[in-house]
């Protein structure tokens, strides 16, 4: 078979001596016996599964029947497995997708969303069709999400009943939380911590701050870092 579970195997008859031919093909998994009668060589008998078959010929009355067996073997499938990394906000292109494939016949070639030519290393949030095809133009499919990682964090902060507001902010920013903690820290997009804030109350002011993304950690708590953005 060309590729599995297709079914397309042949078996080619090149038998010579005098025609007419009386072709018996037994099936040896299923005994399912299929006659075939030719006037030429080579005879194709076509649409084969995988298995063994037992192949007797007859080529004429004055001639001994001969016997062969033969075996169709099949592809070894096309397996797909991936790791996704989520992107880390709604317009961020920093998700990733690590494609490892095994089985078919390589090379391989890569299809995403109808395209040869995307890069899984810098992915926006969404859906992504992958097509992967062998050299013998095998395909096999699979969907891949990548998620926006804000809305992951906000989903779970919005489970602990936490609330950052308003945000984007112009500085003062408020928060509500039913748990507790006593100092939040503030990181930009380096990854610099830039502010540790105790709480005190539930305003921070984060006016000494330039104006930019920042993240939001919260100590003693199991409370995932938040983003927010301060405008001026």
């Amino acid at each position: 078979e060309s590729c599995f579970g297709e079914n397309d195997g042949e078996i080619v008859i090149t038998q010579g001596g005098a025609s007419p031919y009386q072709i018996e093909v037994i099936n040896l998994n299923t005994g399912i016996n299929s006659p075939y009668s030719s006037n030429t060589m080579p005879f194709t008998i076509s649409n084969l599964d995988e298995g063994s078959y037992l192949l007797t010929m007859e080529l004429n009355e004055n001639c001994p029947i001969s016997t062969s067996e033969v075996t169709i073997s099949s592809a070894s499938p096309i397996e797909i497995n991936t790791i996704p990394l989520n992107a880390s906000c709604q317009f961020c292109t920093d998700g990733e997708i690590d494609l490892m494939i095994n089985g078919g016949t390589p090379p391989y070639e890569i299809i995403v969303n109808g395209m040869n030519d995307i890069s899984l290393d810098s992915l926006l949030p969404g859906s992504y069709i992958i097509n992967v095809y062998d050299t013998n133009n095998c395909q096999k499919d699979i969907t891949v999400i990548i998620e926006n990682q804000e809305t992951i964090l906000n989903v779970k902060n919005e489970e602990l009943q936490v609330k950052v507001y308003p945000n984007p902010t112009n500085g003062i920013i408020n928060i509500e939380s039913n748990l507790d903690f006593s100092e939040v820290w503030v990181y930009d997009v380096l990854g610099q911590k830039v502010a540790a804030i105790n709480i005190n109350s539930s305003v921070i002011d984060l006016n000494p701050l330039e104006s930019g993304k920042y993240w939001l950690h919260f100590s003693d708590s199991d409370i995932s870092p938040i983003s927010i953005v301060k405008l001026k």
